[in-house]
C-alpha cells in the first residue's frame, strides 16, 4: 500500500518509514470497521435481503454516492496507470466517509434503537465487500482474510468481480445535504474541542439561516444525525435576536451557528479563542488581498483560479465580520 501511494510517475520514491507507519494504522482501520460491520451482520444475508430505494436514509444514499464515485476514480486511475491516485481515492474513502462518517451514522439503527436496521446492514455489507474488492490488488493479504470472513465459502476475493460504477447511486442532491450536516457537526465538535467542553456534555445549538432556506430544509430533516453526531439539540432560530444569552458562535454551510453555553464555560477563555480564530481569519485574508492585488497574476492566471480566489477573500472577511460582531 505505501509503495503504490507513493508510486507517482515520473519520480523517484523517496521510502520513509513514518509512511509505512501511517499506512500500518490504515490497515488496522481496515480490520477494525470490518470487525465492527461483522459484529452487526451477523445472521445478516444481503442475498436473501431485498432493500428499496426509499428505505435507504440520507446516511446509506450519501456513502453509496460516494462509492460509486471513488470506483469511478479508481478505475479511471487505473486505467491512466496513475496507481498512486487509486491508493489515495481509497484511502480518503475508506478512512474519512466509511469510517469517520458512515460508520457513527448508521450505529443507531444497527443497534436496533431507531428503524431501519436492515437497510444499514444492506448498505453496510454492499460498501464493506465492495471496498475490499477495491484494495485487493494493493492490499492482497489483509483483504483475503477479511473476506473469507465476509465470505466464508472459500471462494478467494480474486476470484470475485472488480467493482463497476452504477451511476444510479449517484446522487449530488444527497451529498450536498450531507455536507450541511458535516459542516454543522464539525463546527459543534469544534466550538466543543475549543473551549474544552466533553464530547458527551449535551447541550443545545441554534442556526440562524438567514435566507438560506435550501439549509433550513436540510437542518430540519436531518437533524437526528446532527443530534446523533454532536450530542447537541439543533434547532432553527428565525432572528438572531433568538440566540441564548451566553453562547459561543460559529460559522457552518454559510449561516451563523449559536452553541448554548450557559454554566458550561467561562467568558475570558471564549473571548481569547474567538479572538485566535478572528486572527488566523485576519491572515488569510491579508495572503489574498495580496494575491489579488498583484497585477500580473491576475492577468496571467486562469480565469476559473481568480473567481475562486476572490469567493475564498469574500467568504474569509464576511467571516471575520461576524466574528467582530461577536467580539
Amino acid at each position: 500500500m505505501t509503495l503504490t501511494a507513493l508510486a507517482a510517475q515520473g519520480r523517484d520514491i523517496k521510502l520513509a518509514e513514518e509512511r509505512i507507519e501511517g499506512y500500518r494504522n490504515f490497515c488496522n482501520k481496515l480490520w477494525n470497521a470490518s470487525r465492527f460491520a461483522l459484529m452487526n451482520l451477523d445472521g445478516f444475508d444481503m442475498a436473501t435481503t431485498s432493500v428499496d430505494r426509499d428505505d435507504l436514509a440520507l446516511a446509506d444514499r450519501w456513502i453509496l454516492s460516494r462509492l460509486n464515485h471513488t470506483i469511478a476514480d479508481v478505475r479511471r486511475a487505473l486505467d491512466e496507470y496513475k496507481f498512486n491516485e487509486v491508493a489515495n481515492a481509497l484511502y480518503r474513502f475508506t478512512w474519512n466517509e466509511v469510517c469517520d462518517w458512515y460508520l457513527e451514522l448508521s450505529k443507531p439503527r444497527l443497534s436496533g434503537r431507531e428503524p431501519g436496521k436492515e437497510a444499514a446492514q444492506h448498505t453496510l455489507a454492499h460498501v464493506m465487500e465492495t471496498t475490499l474488492r477495491l484494495l485487493h490488488p494493493i492490499m492482497p493479504f489483509i483483504t483475503e482474510e477479511l473476506w473469507q470472513r465476509f465470505k466464508p465459502s472459500g471462494e478467494p476475493v480474486a476470484g470475485a468481480s472488480y467493482p463497476k460504477v452504477d451511476e444510479a447511486r449517484f446522487d449530488d442532491a444527497i451529498e450536498g445535504e450531507m455536507a450541511v450536516v458535516m459542516e454543522v457537526t464539525v463546527a459543534i465538535r469544534n466550538i466543543k474541542g475549543e473551549l474544552g467542553v466533553k464530547p458527551a456534555q449535551p447541550l443545545s445549538a441554534f442556526l440562524y439561516v438567514g435566507d438560506k432556506s435550501p439549509v433550513a430544509d436540510v437542518v430540519t430533516r436531518q437533524a437526528p444525525f446532527i443530534n446523533t453526531l454532536t450530542n447537541a439539540a439543533v434547532r432553527l432560530i428565525g432572528s438572531r435576536d433568538d440566540k441564548p444569552a451566553d453562547f459561543a458562535v460559529g460559522m457552518a454551510a454559510g449561516c451563523e451557528l449559536f452553541v448554548d453555553l450557559a454554566g458550561l464555560v467561562d467568558m475570558d477563555e471564549r473571548r481569547k479563542k474567538v479572538e485566535k480564530e478572528l486572527a488566523k481569519l485576519e491572515k488569510e485574508i491579508a495572503v489574498y488581498d495580496k494575491k489579488l492585488s498583484n497585477e500580473r497574476f491576475v492577468a496571467n492566471a486562469p480565469p476559473e483560479v481568480v473567481e475562486k480566489d476572490r469567493l475564498k477573500l469574500a467568504k474569509f472577511k464576511e467571516e471575520a465580520d461576524k466574528l467582530r460582531a461577536y467580539l
